[in-house]
């Protein structure tokens, strides 16, 4: 599990334009949108698996935006997810309520830093 509290940050603004070798502001724009809008979907519907101990619909879920939060420079998101993917899998109920606790906010932290840095692109 990640902690929180010692990730030195949520999202790391250089890493999509690097990995993709893009600088066109407008389409980093609408990738970030596109996943704020995806994960942001997807979060919420993680907290409803949980609550109906779902597991397996939990650990889809998880393995759907794990990578792509990696890639959009949302490394500890990405990381947080895998963790809650393995625990579905495996069932280890134990791990997933703080595993989930900690989800809800790492997404809210790592969400609006993509906002602010969605915002700072359109400046631009």
């Amino acid at each position: 599990m990640t902690d929180i509290k010692t990730t030195p940050f949520h999202f790391d603004e250089k890493f999509l334009p690097e990995s993709v070798g893009v600088e066109d502001k407008e389409f980093l724009v609408e990738l970030y949108a596109l996943y704020l809008e995806q994960a942001s979907t997807v979060v919420e519907s993680m907290i409803g698996c949980a609550v109906e101990h779902d597991f397996e619909d939990l650990r889809q879920l998880s393995h759907k935006i794990k990578s792509s939060s990696r890639s959009v420079g949302a490394k500890a998101l990405g990381d947080l997810l895998e963790g809650i993917e393995h625990a579905a899998r495996d069932q280890t109920h134990d791990e997933l309520p703080a595993y989930l606790k900690e989800l809800q906010q790492l997404a809210e932290d790592t969400f609006e830093k993509i906002e602010q840095h969605i915002n700072v692109l359109k400046s631009f």
